[in-house]
């Protein structure tokens, strides 16, 4: 049986280093989309593809130069989605301070369509009204939420609605996935996640969104009688 990649990307993740040795730990580390196969020669994925080893290592190293001593700065990718044409994944960037807790975090969501190679927005591929629609949805499923409830109203806004989360909604073959958390410290009772499934968003993507995609591939197909 031959491998059909026509809907998926071939890829491997890259991490890799650059910093100084004890005692300073001044360190770099980075995490990157290496596209594999074929997929390195097509033009729709070429922002995806990571930069060439040399410009990695020049990038890392003056990232190190204006980090005081004992900091390291590290960033995560982690891949969500890669079905439908469809490419999700998150980048955490973190500044951590060697032998103590404290640390610095942010968090951003990506999403492409491998038929185009553009950059998609979630509220883009909504209908009109769909931000609205989005937030309510949010709210009931939260509201239904039987454990959690104090970490929950953490992040309900006035008038009892959830916010969408700051660091935007994860995009993985069951969902959208909402994450909660405050960026400062592990505060356990402030952490948060639902995910509002591809059949409850349905009537709010529009049906020429490239997301609608996923509805096809997330719905069972019938069984033969």
């Amino acid at each position: 049986m031959r491998e059909d990649y026509s809907d998926c990307l071939r890829y491997e993740i890259l991490a890799e280093t650059t910093g100084v040795a004890e005692p300073e730990s001044t360190l770099v580390s980075r995490s990157y989309l290496h596209l594999l196969g074929a997929d390195t020669l097509r033009p729709a994925h070429a922002r995806l593809q990571c930069p060439t080893p040399a410009r990695r290592r020049q990038a890392r190293a003056l990232l190190a130069k204006r980090l005081d001593a004992r900091q390291q700065r590290n960033q995560y990718l982690t891949l969500s989605l890669n079905q439908a044409a469809l490419v999700a994944y998150t980048l955490e960037e973190r500044l951590e301070y060697t032998g103590s807790s404290r640390y610095e975090t942010s968090t951003r969501q990506f999403l492409y369509d491998l038929r185009t190679g553009r950059q998609l927005t979630l509220f883009d591929q909504l209908r009109p009204g769909g931000q609205r629609r989005l937030r309510q949805l949010l709210t009931r499923q939260a509201l239904a939420d039987t454990v959690g409830t104090r970490q929950r109203d953490y992040w309900r806004k006035e008038g009892g609605a959830m916010a969408f989360p700051a660091t935007g909604f994860a995009v993985t073959p069951e969902g959208l996935v909402a994450r909660y958390g405050l960026t400062e410290a592990d505060i356990e009772p402030y952490f948060y996640s639902q995910t509002l499934t591809w059949e409850s968003l349905r009537p709010l993507l529009r049906p020429t969104s490239p997301l609608h995609r996923l509805l096809k591939a997330s719905t069972p197909v019938p069984s033969a009688q």
